[in-house]
């Protein structure tokens, strides 16, 4: 791998890569990464612990020590970076139950696509109210001082667009909308760019109440699954290890 830029250059190579299948979705890859740039040069032994979850791949551990690179350097011992047991203990973590925790769902709609995704693989649940963190889309149309910014509010009103101000600084930002899902904020933003509003999307979390569903203990392959086809859903997950 190269990469040029204005002030420096350098170059990535992999060498000696070994891939070990470790479990069923555990594997451990073994390679001699050398780097050099017009300022740095070094060579590192690696290995990564990798989880094959069927649609992607995560790196559960990251270990690296340097190849000696003149005879006044003491070579490193040639046994494994990641102990055995260390590689056991990760994968007897992953076989422990896992439980899915869906929420908060702000309207019923989220609740019915949670319920329609379990009850299709016939997974168990508990429906409850809670609290916890919500990612949200607010559309803010500017930024004013504060006698400018309650003109804008009579403006956009007069235009049919709800908005309220927050207190920045010393002055007043402007917002027209906050959306739960980024694909409304998305949409809505669209209309009011046909109507010449222009408005910056602006992605926070927030601590919201709503329903909960918690799952039953599932298998780790189950809970990854399941967790990922909610997240298509644009549903929240979170997976808890028992």
């Amino acid at each position: 791998i190269n990469e040029l830029t204005d002030t420096t250059s350098f170059e990535l190579e992999i060498s000696e890569l070994n891939i070990l299948k470790r479990t069923d979705s555990l594997y451990l890859a073994r390679f001699i990464q050398s780097y050099r740039s017009n300022q740095q040069k070094d060579v590192v032994k690696k290995e990564l612990l990798l989880e094959d979850s069927g649609d992607d791949w995560s790196i559960l551990r990251e270990q690296s020590q340097p190849v000696p690179q003149s005879d006044n350097e003491t070579a490193a011992p040639e046994e494994a970076i990641l102990p055995d047991a260390a590689i056991a203990a990760l994968s007897a973590d992953l076989t422990l139950p896992k439980t899915l925790k869906i929420g908060p769902c702000l309207n019923r709609g989220e609740v019915n696509r949670a319920e329609v995704i379990l009850d299709r693989h016939k997974i168990d649940y508990h429906l409850s109210t809670g609290s916890g963190q919500v990612a949200m889309t607010h559309l803010r149309e500017g930024i004013y001082p504060a006698a400018v910014a309650q003109k804008r509010l009579k403006t956009l009103k007069q235009m049919d667009v709800s908005a309220s101000v927050v207190r920045k600084g010393k002055q007043l930002a402007v917002y027209v909308g906050s959306f739960h899902e980024e694909a409304r904020a998305t949409n809505f933003a669209e209309v009011l760019k046909q109507k010449k509003i222009e408005v910056t999307q602006i992605r926070a979390k927030a601590e919201l109440s709503g329903k909960i569903l918690t799952t039953k203990p599932l298998q780790q392959n189950v809970a990854t699954e399941i967790a990922a086809e909610l997240k298509t859903a644009h549903l929240p997950v979170t997976i808890f290890q028992q």
